[in-house]
């Protein structure tokens, strides 16, 4: 049921994002949500190039919101500033007014929508940099609210140990210098991950954050 929500969610937005374009309504609904974000990327004044990257459809600061979650990349970013920096906003989807936003700064962005008890979706950031061969991890549960996207605990060990950490679904997968794996399961009623019995591994990985 979790996987037919979720691609509900993602078809309703390629509905939005690729009919309204067609439509040319209101110049273009990625023109519209690309001028929703570029007041947000502003530095010191100074504009930043953006790019579309997806678009989430779902409920995020209240149960019975409509809402979408854009996800932007950032054209040509310092490698000091994260070469995968992603501009995360979720606004209205009937006007796209923004609710709130978070800046993500790293060389590899993962995220993942996860159902939450009250009938909203948290939002799991994972984030890998490496600099000069050695590569640092960070990591973010956050709940989204009117103006802010709140820190949560995740439930997740510190990430910067492992030598890999795959995001599959709902689950995360971490593994050890000495190969050795930990799987960590999202609970929706805890709002939190939680160890995964032994022999509950992920069916499907995605490419290591």
């Amino acid at each position: 049921m979790r996987k037919k929500a979720a691609l509900a969610g993602v078809l309703v937005a390629a509905l939005l994002l690729f009919g309204c374009e067609d439509a040319g309504v209101g110049g273009g609904f990625q023109a519209r949500l690309l001028a929703a974000a570029a007041p947000l990327a502003e530095e010191a004044g100074s504009p930043r190039a953006l790019t579309l990257d997806s678009v989430r459809y779902g409920s995020f600061s209240s149960p019975d919101a409509a809402e979408l979650c854009a996800l932007f990349k950032y054209d040509a970013p310092a490698h000091a500033e994260g070469l995968d920096r992603t501009l995360a906003v979720v606004c209205a989807a009937d006007d796209l007014e923004v609710v709130a936003s978070i800046d993500l700064m790293a060389d590899s962005v993962q995220l993942a929508f996860l159902p939450a008890g009250d009938g909203t979706q948290r939002v799991l950031y994972l984030g890998a940099s490496t600099y000069q061969g050695i590569t640092s991890r960070t990591q973010g549960l956050y709940r989204v609210s009117v103006g802010a996207w709140e820190p949560l605990e995740s439930g997740l060990p510190a990430l910067d140990g492992f030598r890999e950490v795959y995001l599959a679904e709902e689950t995360v997968l971490c593994v050890g210098q000495d190969g050795a794996s930990a799987a960590y399961n999202w609970n929706a009623a805890a709002e939190c991950f939680l160890p995964a019995p032994a022999g509950d591994a992920p069916t499907r990985a995605a490419a290591p954050a």
